[in-house]
């Protein structure tokens, strides 16, 4: 044991006569601080909202021409308070033209004296006539038509068809005997009548039953034209 000690503090005076070998701290290089860019970034686009702006308002402003004074005034108060009572206008009639209705019907025949116009052909006139209400036998009428077509061109009275309608509605058809006045309407012979031109003559119904009314009904051949009645009684 003694030995052991003796050894190892032989030991420890080698190793402290020893030098020491130097320890080398390394330095270490501190790099330069380098402080991170920021890389620009673009701009955001500006947002436009439109705005309506209101426009000035103008109040108009009254100039008074002139200045009221209390002598401009009326003096009784209660004329200014007291309102006028609105009367309503009362509206005026006017009479317009009286409206006849239109001749040439049965119940409202043409009387005798006028004329009645058949557009594109002529006028027809009841001149005359010779029958009483109740009258029985020939009813003589007197008759006038005027050609209303050009010059050149001519009507036959032979187209203008005739009867009689007396007011029980029985029909007389027309006469040709010897009792009915000369020249005759219906002539045959002298039909033809030129733009223009007048042609008179008489046309005579039987009429067989006491009538209180009678006309005489027109119509024109081969045409779809109305019936016009002519009054003949006298």
């Amino acid at each position: 044991m003694l030995r052991i000690m003796i050894l190892f503090l032989l030991v420890l005076f080698v190793a402290a006569c020893q030098p020491r070998p130097e320890i080398v701290i390394p330095t270490v290089a501190v790099l330069p601080s380098v402080t991170p860019t920021t890389i620009p970034t673009k701009p955001p686009k500006p947002t436009w909202t439109p705005s309506l702006t209101p426009l000035p308002t103008q109040t108009p402003t009254t100039t008074a021409s002139s200045t009221l004074t209390p002598t401009d005034l009326p003096s009784t108060p209660a004329l200014l308070l007291t309102p006028k009572p609105f009367q309503m206008p009362i509206p005026t009639t006017t009479s317009g033209p009286t409206i006849m209705p239109a001749w040439g019907t049965r119940s409202n025949p043409v009387p005798i004296g006028q004329s009645f116009r058949f557009p594109g052909y002529g006028s027809l006139t009841v001149v005359s006539s010779a029958w009483i209400a109740g009258q029985t036998g020939l009813a003589n009428v007197q008759l006038s038509f005027t050609c209303e077509r050009p010059a050149d061109q001519k009507c036959n009275v032979l187209d203008l068809m005739l009867d009689a309608v007396g007011g029980s509605g029985l029909t007389y058809q027309q006469a040709f005997e010897s009792g009915v006045p000369s020249p005759e309407f219906w002539d045959f012979m002298s039909a033809d009548v030129f733009g223009g031109g007048t042609k008179t003559g008489y046309a005579g119904f039987l009429i067989l039953e006491q009538e209180s009314t009678l006309a005489m009904r027109v119509s024109i051949y081969l045409q779809s034209s109305a019936d016009v009645f002519f009054s003949i009684v006298r």
